[in-house]
């Protein structure tokens, strides 16, 4: 089994530039939970960056929530004059103070789907064209 992560988040994220490459490191592993099939029905994280199906219906799966909280983070790393929250987000949509290209606005279109079941998975983020 692999361990997901419940609480990605500014804070959360340190940036590792001794290297050739940088690397982005997700620390404050204590709302881990190993990763199972089916639905979890207790949330452990920031909870104004809970996915949507938490608010509304008390139970998230482990992917979509991964994605949704990635959203939520490029949005804080683009926009550092208002906070991504999910009730926002569900009472007035997507709205940021920068420009982002097509791109970034599609990446970022398909990590926020309100319904998890149209929610990119992470494996289709990683080849979008955004990221190469």
């Amino acid at each position: 089994m692999t361990l997901r992560d419940r609480d990605i988040k500014l804070g959360n994220i340190l940036i590792e530039t001794g290297s050739d490459v940088p690397h982005a490191r997700v620390i404050d592993v204590g709302c881990d939970a190993l990763v199972r099939k089916g639905y979890y029905y207790y949330y452990s994280g920031t909870v104004l960056k809970d996915p949507p199906e938490w608010f509304m219906f008390r139970e998230y799966k482990a992917s979509p929530t991964s994605v949704w909280q990635l959203g939520a983070l490029l949005c804080d790393l683009l926009d550092h004059k208002c906070s991504f929250t999910t009730p926002m987000y569900l009472d007035e949509g997507f709205k940021i103070n920068s420009n982002p290209s097509i791109d970034c606005q599609d990446f970022l279109q398909m990590c926020l789907s309100k319904d998890p079941e149209r929610r990119a998975t992470l494996e289709q983020l990683q080849l979008h064209p955004w990221l190469r």
